[in-house]
């Protein structure tokens, strides 16, 4: 896991925040979307013996009021200084879980990734882009 400064702690959990709430279709479908900035561990995939974190949770419910359920997308959120071997470790994990894992990296960063992600055999999804226009986070998809 990448140390971050106060800074880019900041702007990782902005981004964080940002693409969760780009789930608005699903959500209105009875997905629940969850967020784990900062260390936090507020909804985990994989076995509860050895739970995984992920910055954003996409998940359906079991049942109505369910904090348990079925993942149905997870992502990890880069910033410009994470986007590291170390970190390519924990994205190979993540593509184990069976789930549609999307990598989220700045814009620019995306070859390095993808470097990464084929280095390390990482079964990533789809990888993503952010930047900033006026202010406000944008996201494209890289592929």
């Amino acid at each position: 896991m990448a140390i971050r400064t106060t800074l880019d702690r900041s702007e990782h959990d902005r981004i964080v925040s940002a693409s969760a709430a780009t789930y608005g279709d699903m959500v209105s479908k009875g997905y629940k979307v969850s967020i784990n900035p900062g260390g936090e561990k507020n909804q985990f995939v994989g076995p509860e013996f050895n739970p995984r974190y992920p910055d954003v949770v996409v998940w359906m419910p079991d049942s109505f009021g369910s904090t348990k359920g079925k993942a149905a997308i997870i992502e990890e959120i880069e910033t410009s200084d994470s986007v590291t071997e170390s970190e390519a470790e924990q994205w190979k994990d993540y593509g184990s879980l069976g789930v549609k894992f999307l990598l989220v990296v700045p814009k620019g960063y995306c070859e390095e990734a993808l470097r990464l992600i084929a280095k390390y055999g990482a079964n990533v999804s789809e990888v993503w882009s952010y930047y900033y226009e006026y202010g406000n986070v944008k996201f494209g998809k890289y592929r």
